[in-house]
């Protein structure tokens, strides 16, 4: 490399050796990441999910104990969207909003009509050593996935549903491109 990698460069290698499954390279970026910038907790995340995905579920243990035992937090994940000139905030199984409700049951009859339009779950999202089952419920209570059954509940139809995140989305096309072609939504 003809200069010194910063911390973005450090900080893309590594999420490139997320994505690709290289964790020695993965974790000689992260700890060249933690050198330049120690309170960053993508360094901890990513290796960790680079762990979960390859299941070495003690390795991601312990980098959760590391995670936890500093003062580093993770920046948690959350959507949002504008109905009325409200702007209503969701985070993952969040049920704080007086239309979780509605807005659970209508997640569960959009999962099964995308099921049945052939929809397979993407399992490499969820870092976490649990049943498939659980997994499935991990995936389905997202922040962006309440933030669409909200829109598909109260915003009317023929108009857009636009749903803001702080973070990268979980499962960029899948889901709501499936949710587009089943409810004609933009």
């Amino acid at each position: 490399m003809p200069c010194k990698p910063n911390a973005i460069g450090w900080a893309t290698l590594l999420s490139s050796c997320r994505v690709h499954g290289n964790i020695k390279i993965g974790k000689w970026a992260a700890e060249s990441l933690l050198e330049l910038e120690p309170q960053n907790p993508a360094s901890y995340v990513l290796l960790s999910s680079m762990y979960a995905a390859k299941g070495k579920w003690d390795k991601v243990a312990q980098l959760r104990r590391q995670l936890r035992d500093t003062s580093i937090r993770k920046e948690p994940g959350c959507s949002w969207i504008k109905y009325k000139r409200r702007v209503h905030i969701f985070s993952a199984d969040d049920r704080s909003s007086p239309y979780s409700d509605q807005n659970y049951a209508k997640l569960e009859k959009l999962y099964c009509k995308i099921i049945e339009e052939g929809y397979v779950p993407d399992m490499s999202s969820v870092l976490h050593d649990v049943e498939l089952s659980e997994k499935i419920r991990m995936l389905n209570h997202h922040s962006e996935k309440l933030a669409i059954a909200f829109g598909l509940i109260f915003i009317p139809c023929g108009l857009p549903i636009r749903v803001v995140k702080n973070l990268r989305l979980c499962c960029p096309n899948a889901v709501p491109n499936g949710l587009s072609r089943s409810f004609n939504k933009a």
